[in-house]
């Protein structure tokens, strides 16, 4: 198993994160049809329904080193993500570089 963190951190509460302000259900569908329905990816641990928190942790739960760089590489969310950083750059939402656990099963 392979455990993801990365952490996401805002100037300020007023600061939307991304996942509201760019506002896009297809994405998230297509991660659940394509990733978690699929077993690839095992849970993911977020909070971003807490308006006063200033900095989330992610936490992703994949089931081998290959589902993820399946994930990491997929042509369907390279666009989206890059939109993500973009948007993020704008309003100075910072994430930390990806740090990848392997967990031997």
């Amino acid at each position: 198993m392979i455990i993801l963190t990365r952490t996401y951190t805002r100037p300020d509460t007023a600061v939307e994160w991304h996942i509201y302000a760019l506002n896009n259900p297809q994405i998230g569908e297509y991660i659940q049809t394509t990733y978690i329905d699929t077993g690839k990816l095992l849970l993911q641990n977020i909070e971003w329904e807490n308006p006063n928190l200033l900095s989330i942790e992610y936490t992703a739960y994949w089931r081998d080193m290959d589902s993820f760089n399946e994930y990491d590489n997929d042509p369907n969310l390279l666009s989206y993500w890059e939109e993500r950083d973009v948007y993020n750059n704008s309003v100075g939402i910072t994430i930390t570089p990806k740090v990848i656990t392997d967990i031997e099963s």
